[in-house]
């Protein structure tokens, strides 16, 4: 679908959000619909803070590791449209070790079965981290709370999914920021997306066969945004850095349609 992306344009369905300026001529953009299907859920702690994460199976997710507790709290898992999500006891399966931004990833699973059921189908995992071509488009999923610090409880709970056009940017390798591990973008919004941090990272590949003529594929999950000192100075705008999915071999719930 060829569209007019500008500014923060309100659209219809869950993922409701789009940001950003281009001229969508050049770029063949999927239907709006088509990210509708991706299990983006918003993860909320029990003192209100809230990101996002992505659910890869029946009862697992994958997030940026920051976005959860230190400590084994309850979270409230809550899917697009929904007026209040679940509370949930969550298990850590998996995550980065250490400082940097390389780390900040996690796989966690959750014992109570939730209200949304599971599609495996929707949305494929990249099997292993690849690499991007400079320039490619790559859209970010999330609750993007927009420029309110601290927004209500209530005011979080009525978010949509935003959905972020980015376009890949090559920066130069260093052992703070690994380009095995990172994917690094920009926006032309140029801002923060707070509320994002753990949703997926996911491209569109067009494909005749499929029905809404391509499909999306998961490549990581949004981390945040990267500061201005080098090596991630970039001309364009603020530089936002996606963690490619790390291998989730061993981690995921065996449902069909899993890719390891």
């Amino acid at each position: 679908m060829s569209t007019l992306l500008v500014g923060l344009s309100v659209l219809s369905g869950a993922c409701a959000r789009i940001s950003g300026v281009e001229e969508a001529s050049a770029v063949q953009e999927p239907a709006i619909a088509s990210f509708d299907a991706v299990p983006v859920y918003q993860v909320i702690t029990p003192w209100g803070n809230a990101g996002s994460a992505v659910r890869v199976g029946e009862s697992t997710f994958i997030t940026a590791r920051h976005v959860l507790p230190r400590r084994g709290d309850d979270i409230e898992l809550r899917a697009a449209g929904q007026a209040r999500g679940k509370p949930v006891r969550f298990t850590r399966l998996a995550a980065g070790e250490g400082a940097g931004t390389a780390n900040d990833w996690a796989v966690f699973r959750v014992a109570e079965p939730l209200d949304t059921p599971f599609n495996p189908s929707v949305a494929a995992l990249t099997p292993r981290p690849t690499t991007r071509r400079e320039g490619e488009r790559v859209y970010i999923l999330g609750f993007w709370r927009g420029p309110e610090p601290w927004p209500s409880r209530a005011k979080l709970r009525s978010l949509d999914v935003s959905i972020i056009p980015a376009r890949v940017v090559e920066i130069a390798d260093s052992p703070q920021f690994p380009r095995s591990d990172l994917l690094f973008v920009e926006t032309d919004a140029g801002s923060v997306f707070q509320g994002a941090s753990g949703g997926p990272a996911v491209v569109w590949l067009p494909d005749r066969t499929a029905p809404a003529g391509g499909r999306i594929e998961i490549v990581g999950v949004y981390v945040g945004a990267g500061n201005y000192d080098r090596p991630l100075e970039h001309t364009g705008g603020t530089v936002q850095i996606v963690r490619k999915l790390p291998d989730l071999s061993g981690l995921l719930d065996r449902a069909p349609g899993f890719k390891d």
